[in-house]
Parts: C-alpha cells; sequence; structure tokens
C-alpha cells in the first residue's frame, strides 16, 4: 500500500514580502520541483500531492493548489504572487487544515507534512484564535502530521509555540536569506520522507494499524525535532 503524503505549503503573502516577490516564486517553484523528484524516487511506495496556500488579509488567503497530482500542480508567478495587505496567519492555517483533516483522516494510510513561512506577525485574523491553531496542531501532530514554521522575526521560537510546532527556523528576510530557506526546506523535506519510505517497506511496520503507524510517525518526528 502506498503512503499518501500531502505536502502542504503556506506562504505569507502580506505587503512586508513585496520586495521579495521574486525571490519566493523561484525559492516556491524549486522546491515544487524536489517533491517531484522525490515523487519519482519512491513512487512504489508514495503518492504525494501538493497544497499550496498564499495569505494575507482574512478576505484573501487563495488556494493556489488544492491537494493537486505534481504533473498538474500550478507553480507560482507574478500572476499568483501579489504581496499585499496585513497577516491573518491563524486564518491561513486554520481554513487550510481543517478541511484537510477530514480528507487525510479517510485515507487508509495518509499524513501531512506542513510549513508555514512568513515573515511577520499575525495581526489580522477573524475566524480563527491562536488558541484554536494550538488545539488543531497538536491534535495533526498527534496523528502523526509534521509541522515546519519559518519565521523571519526575533521571536520565531516563541510565535511558534504558541501555535504548538516545534520544529521552527528563523531566516533572513533578503534575496540570500530566501534562497536559502527554501533551499534547507527542500532538503528538509526530502529526508523526512525518505524516512517515511524506509519505515513503509518493513514489514512490520505495514503491519501496524493506522494508529499505531501514526504513533511511529511521530515519536520520530519528535526525536528528529529533539523532543
Amino acid at each position: 500500500m502506498k503512503t499518501k503524503i500531502y505536502n502542504v505549503v503556506i506562504i505569507d503573502e502580506s505587503g512586508s514580502m513585496s520586495f521579495l516577490t521574486d525571490n519566493v516564486i523561484k525559492g516556491y517553484n524549486d522546491l515544487l520541483g524536489e517533491i517531484k523528484k522525490t515523487q519519482v524516487k519512491n513512487k512504489e511506495m508514495q503518492e504525494h500531492l501538493i497544497t499550496l496556500v498564499l495569505f494575507d488579509d482574512p478576505n484573501n488567503i487563495k488556494l493556489i493548489s488544492d491537494k493537486a497530482d505534481l504533473l498538474m500542480a500550478n507553480e507560482l508567478s507574478r500572476e499568483t504572487y501579489k504581496p499585499r495587505g496585513c497577516t491573518a496567519l491563524f486564518d491561513a492555517i486554520g481554513t487550510t487544515l481543517t478541511p484537510l483533516e477530514t480528507v487525510v483522516d479517510s485515507d487508509e494510510d495518509g499524513i501531512g507534512i506542513v510549513t508555514i513561512i512568513t515573515d511577520g506577525y499575525e495581526n489580522s485574523s477573524m475566524k480563527f484564535s491562536g488558541a484554536d491553531i494550538y488545539k488543531l496542531i497538536g491534535r495533526l501532530r498527534e496523528k502523526g502530521w509534521d509541522f515546519n514554521f519559518m519565521g523571519a522575526s526575533a521571536d520565531f521560537q516563541e510565535t511558534a509555540s504558541r501555535m504548538n510546532i516545534v520544529n521552527a527556523s528563523q531566516w533572513e528576510a533578503s534575496v540570500t536569506g530566501t534562497a536559502r530557506m527554501f533551499a534547507r526546506e527542500s532538503q528538509e523535506r526530502a529526508g523526512k520522507t525518505e524516512v517515511m519510505c524506509e519505515m513503509s517497506m518493513d514489514e512490520n511496520f505495514a503491519s501496524l494499524t493506522k494508529a499505531e503507524k501514526a504513533a511511529k510517525r511521530k515519536s520520530f518526528f519528535d526525536k528528529m525535532h529533539k523532543l
């Protein structure tokens, strides 16, 4: 049985990101290309899907790719990535992950790998609170999902902790900093999917229940993030 991996990328599109427009576009498109390579390499064991969400104001959370087959996934361009507005971080996360949780729960062997990229602070969400997101991410982590928060602000670690995310890193909001950030994300994501592929090839793992597989994956991610 193939493991269905939902690759989720949530990217800040607020006004402060405008001077990095071309760098974000290139960085995401390179990341998408690396995910495609992973799919080809592990095609016998994994099925990769991509969800890309851009956000600024609460009324402008854009679903660019929705659980898309990689061959059908849209690259970013200046037509789709147009920084403006504020930073509805909580609403972007909640709006994206709440319905996706139901979809992944219905799969016999599905998992979400989520990356959140922002250069600033939550300042405009109307539907979801910090407490809502903390509970949501905690529940998904128990189901074996993995989260990576990449923040440019000085308190990136505190921001991640308030959302129940333990894997957090700071990136420099510059041309070179953005390139390094996406390169790191590509490398980490490839490493995670490779380990999950190895898990799936283990006969003992394959015989586990869905809940047991989730617990094994959570244990792996917790160790990876040094919990």
